[in-house]
């Protein structure tokens, strides 16, 4: 986390992060090891006649890995079930997200940056649906520059 300092006429700076951790930086980023709840201090111009304090409580949340559920098959065939393919899993929305859906050609058919869309099984989800067949999809997730995860889609009608 990166730490906002508002001290005023401050010259020297000691942060204390409530779990063995410090920085003399002014500005500080730091990552808890664990989630849980820390008072953060800090000290400025220790030493000297405006030396001043202060403290804040916070709370740190546990690390989540996500986890991602791919499906291998959709039905876009407007009964209501499983019209629609997208990703679903754990923590997906709190991470950089890209996808695209490619036909067999490796014409680019579809693509979103929002891990709550979904392909109806239309090209760019507007216009006549594509035909029966096997897609290909290439999924980015985690911190740019992280490897795409690939797969195939079957669409059925």
């Amino acid at each position: 986390m990166k730490i906002e300092n508002l001290s005023e006429n401050a010259f020297s700076y000691r942060w204390d992060f409530g779990d063995e951790g410090s920085s003399s930086e002014e500005e500080p980023e730091y990552e808890y090891e664990e989630g849980g709840d820390y008072t953060i201090t800090l000290y400025v111009n220790e030493g000297t006649f405006c030396e001043s304090e202060h403290s804040e409580d916070v709370k740190i949340s546990d690390k989540v890995d996500p986890s991602i559920t791919l499906y291998n098959v959709f039905t876009p065939d407007g009964d209501g079930k499983n019209d629609c393919f997208k990703f679903d899993g754990t923590q997906i929305e709190c991470g950089e997200y890209e996808w695209k859906v490619f036909n067999r050609w490796g014409e680019k058919i579809f693509e979103a940056n929002d891990s709550f869309a979904c392909w109806n099984g239309r090209i760019n989800n507007q216009g006549n649906m594509v035909p029966e067949g096997t897609y290909f999809y290439l999924l980015w997730y985690g911190p740019e520059g992280s490897s795409p995860i690939s797969g195939q889609i079957e669409v059925n009608y």
